[in-house]
């Protein structure tokens, strides 16, 4: 349900494919290193190169670029959040929650109704 193609530069769930630039896609594999893992603001400056501006102006510019980021994945989406914010600590990534309306098709776990679900079983 939720794949990164990284040879496209492609993050595909569920319903749809988000084209991703280079930095987006380094991102968003940090993030799946480990599922649920919160990576703080210190790890995503270093990710990002930041780390020779003051603290206070390398989070803001690691907000932005992951709001823009979070906006992208979640723009038309049936899911639920993909990035989360960790107020004041950091980000992790969420596996999407496949919401009513999704093709059942396209279900990695094969169910055929319209309820919610996870890829975990039910």
């Amino acid at each position: 349900m939720f794949e990164i193609d990284s040879t496209r530069q492609v993050a595909r769930f569920c319903d749809r494919d988000v084209f991703l630039n280079q930095e987006e896609l380094s991102v968003l594999q940090y993030l799946t290193l480990t599922k649920g893992h919160i990576y703080t603001y210190r790890d995503l400056i270093d990710l990002f190169y930041l780390n020779h501006l003051p603290e206070d102006h390398a989070r803001k510019l690691v907000r932005g670029r992951m709001y823009y980021l979070q906006t992208k994945l979640n723009r038309d989406s049936k899911h639920t959040e993909i990035i989360t914010c960790v107020r004041g600590v950091g980000y992790r990534l969420s596996i999407p929650m496949c919401k009513a309306g999704c093709p059942a098709s396209e279900h990695s776990d094969g169910h055929t109704d319209d309820k919610a679900h996870t890829d975990a079983t039910d």
